[in-house]
């Protein structure tokens, strides 16, 4: 779906490991070194270290916190740079994106253009490659090129109200709502505690449901200016955490995932109403036409005011009980395809062919 995840879910594997590391390392700093033989010097050298200065808890806490938050924090820029190719990429004219990024896409270029000496976008950034791309937008509309990274920019860390106001100039509303709908996000939270009223959890607010994201961003800015912290979170708890911001970054991805798809339609291909649905995972539809492979995108039209597309790619197709990679349409050919979305006898289906 969208490089960046796969990103962020490396780094919060990293993350797991460093952590399970430093229980390891605390059991060892609990041994009695006098019955570890050859490394008992080592041992307890070790050992009257971390005593000398209490503090090996602070700062494990603290590379914990900084480090969860820079890769959301990357996660979400990379997210929005994605998202927006992706859109330059399947509309042809700049007069025909949402209507918020053509209104947006000025003020925020020339915003980006006064901090491209900044050394956070040093390398990235010229000035003149932003004067270039929006004369494009205005001058040749049908060659127009977006400044993706403008539309990253944050003044704030990211609360659950920065994440939904900087969204929203990309086009997508609502972000909140939706993410209390994606599966990722529900999962986590009914997993994380079988006992919890899910339904009842999502219907509060903002500074409930997604309480953990901006308790992060606080804590994020606490550690980064010295400010001494109290509750220092136990390592369980930060476990709870990293689960929560990949729940959170899955749910987000899909969401965007999900805006995109209506963009797409244009180089997708109608398959109409379905024969069956198997399962709300096989769908099984007439091929007249064109030719469908394993990885392509099927894409469902909903009833579902809330999320009225939804998509994912193909990873399996069968015709007459046998799988195949690739197959071409024709009169009576008739395939099963498996996706990993929720399908539906009322939706209607399109195909977009990996290469478009």
């Amino acid at each position: 779906m969208w490089v960046c995840i796969g990103r962020l879910k490396e780094g919060l594997a990293l993350l797991r490991h460093y952590l399970d590391g430093l229980d390891k390392q605390d059991r060892l700093l609990a041994l009695e070194s006098e019955v570890c033989g050859d490394g008992r010097q080592q041992i307890k050298e070790l050992q009257d270290h971390f005593r000398s200065k209490n503090n090996k808890a602070r700062y494990d806490y603290n590379t914990i916190v900084i480090s969860l938050y820079g890769y959301l924090e990357r996660f979400i820029e990379d997210l929005i740079s994605e998202y927006l190719a992706l859109l330059s990429s399947h509309v042809p004219t700049f007069p025909e994106l949402p209507s918020p990024i053509q209104e947006k896409h000025l003020t925020l270029s020339l915003e980006l253009a006064r901090k491209a000496d900044y050394q956070r976008y040093a390398g990235s950034v010229r000035v003149d490659d932003i004067v270039a791309r929006l004369h494009a937008c205005f001058n040749t509309p049908d060659k127009y090129q977006l400044n993706d990274q403008a539309f990253a920019q944050h003044g704030a860390n990211f609360r659950q109200s920065v994440v939904a106001g900087t969204f929203t100039q990309c086009g997508i509303a609502d972000i909140g709502q939706s993410l209390r709908q994606a599966e990722p996000f529900t999962v986590f939270l009914k997993e994380e505690d079988p006992e919890r009223d899910v339904q009842t959890y999502l219907a509060g607010g903002d500074d409930v449901v997604f309480a953990r994201l901006n308790d992060l961003a606080n804590r994020r800015n606490d550690v980064a200016h010295g400010t001494p912290v109290d509750d220092i979170l136990s390592r369980d708890l930060l476990r709870s955490y990293i689960g929560f911001i990949e729940a959170y970054a899955s749910g987000l991805a899909l969401v965007v995932y999900e805006r995109s798809l209506p963009f797409t339609l244009k180089r997708a291909v109608a398959l109409g109403a379905p024969i069956s649905v198997i399962d709300h995972r096989i769908v099984c539809v007439n091929l007249p036409a064109g030719q469908i492979t394993v990885g392509d995108t099927l894409i469902a039209k909903t009833q579902d005011a809330g999320r009225p597309f939804k998509g994912g790619p193909i990873k399996e197709i069968e015709q007459n009980h046998v799988q195949l990679n690739t197959i071409n349409g024709g009169p009576g050919v008739q395939i099963g395809m498996l996706v990993e979305f929720g399908a539906k006898e009322n939706q209607e289906f399109y195909f977009l062919n990996a290469t478009k």
